[in-house]
C-alpha cells in the first residue's frame, strides 16, 4: 500500500482537476438544466407511451449518462441524486402499472432536486445541506428496508454472490463499481453500512473508508466492512480501520454473513 502521505498528495492533485472539470461543466449550464427538463419530459411520458418499454430504457439510459457525467466532472451531488431516482425505477422494474401519479410526483422532486443543486453549485457553493435533507426525506418513501448498504465492488460476480449471501437481512443495499463514485454518494446521503472492497478502481477501500471518516460528513460513523484479495494489509491508518476485515477466501459467504449480521444487531438508527 503507498505510505499516507503520496495517498495525500494523489488526493490533492484529483481535487485541483475535479475543480477545473466542474467549472467547465458548470459553465455550459442551461445545457445541463435542458438535459434535465429532458429526462423530465421522458418520466412524465411514460405513462402515454405506445412502446413503455423503450421509453423506460431510453429514460434510465438518459439518467445513467447523466449521473455518470456529473460525477466525471465533480458534481458528486448530482450523481447522488441520479442514483437514487434510478433506484426508484429499479423498483418499478419496466412495469408500466406501477406508474402512477405518486410515482411521477417523486421523480419531479428529484429533478427539482437537480436544478435547485445546479444553481448552488453555480453560485460557489461546494456543500448542499438543503439537497441532502431533501434526499434524506425521500429515501423512505423508495425502500422499506430498514437499514441501507453501499456495496462498492468492480467484479459484478464478486457483488452478486455478496448480495446472495445477504439477501434475506432488513438491508436495502447501492452498487457501485469505483471507490471514487462511492464517495461521491457517502459524502451526500446517509448509509448505515459500508462494504468495499480494497481493490477498488480510482480509490481503493482504506482510502475510501479515511476519506469519508476524515471529511467529518454525514456518514463520518459509518460502520465499514473491508473485503480484501490480499493477506498483506498491514499499517491501516486509524481513520480507515473496519469493523471487520474479512479475507476474499473459501470462508468469505460466512464471514460476511456473520460480520453483516453483527452490524445490523449492534445498529442504533438514529432519530
Amino acid at each position: 500500500m503507498k505510505n499516507l502521505p503520496e495517498n495525500n498528495a494523489a488526493t490533492l492533485r484529483m481535487q485541483q482537476m475535479l475543480q477545473l472539470l466542474r467549472a467547465n461543466y458548470l459553465a455550459e449550464l442551461p445545457d445541463r438544466i435542458n438535459d434535465i427538463n429532458e429526462l423530465e419530459h421522458c418520466a412524465l411520458a411514460l405513462r402515454q407511451a405506445a412502446d413503455f418499454t423503450q421509453q423506460f430504457e431510453e429514460l434510465y439510459r438518459k439518467l445513467h449518462s447523466l449521473k455518470g457525467g456529473a460525477g466525471t466532472y465533480g458534481l458528486q451531488i448530482i450523481s447522488t441524486i441520479c442514483h437514487q431516482l434510478e433506484e426508484s425505477l429499479t423498483d418499478v422494474a419496466g412495469d408500466g402499472g406501477k406508474i402512477d401519479d405518486d410515482f411521477l410526483d417523486r421523480c419531479v422532486a428529484y429533478f427539482d432536486l437537480m436544478r435547485l443543486a445546479l444553481k448552488e453549485a453555480a453560485g460557489g457553493k461546494t456543500s448542499f445541506p438543503e439537497v441532502e435533507a431533501a434526499l434524506a426525506a425521500m429515501l423512505p418513501v423508495a425502500t422499506s428496508a430498514s437499514l441501507t448498504a453501499l456495496l462498492v465492488e468492480s467484479s459484478k460476480v464478486n457483488s452478486t454472490l455478496y448480495l446472495a449471501v445477504l439477501k434475506d437481512l432488513p438491508i436495502r443495499f447501492s452498487v457501485v463499481e469505483s471507490g471514487y463514485e462511492a464517495l461521491g454518494l457517502l459524502l451526500h446521503s446517509r448509509f448505515d453500512l459500508l462494504i468495499t472492497g480494497q481493490e477498488t478502481p480510482l480509490l481503493n477501500g482504506i482510502a475510501l473508508i479515511a476519506a469519508v471518516r476524515l471529511n467529518q460528513r454525514i456518514n463520518r460513523d459509518i460502520r465499514a466492512i473491508l473485503i480484501t484479495s490480499s493477506i498483506f494489509v498491514h499499517g491501516i491508518p486509524p481513520e480507515a480501520q473496519p469493523v471487520a476485515l474479512i479475507n476474499r477466501d473459501e470462508r468469505i459467504k460466512a464471514e460476511l454473513l456473520r460480520e453483516v449480521q453483527n452490524c445490523v444487531r449492534g445498529y442504533d438508527k438514529p432519530a
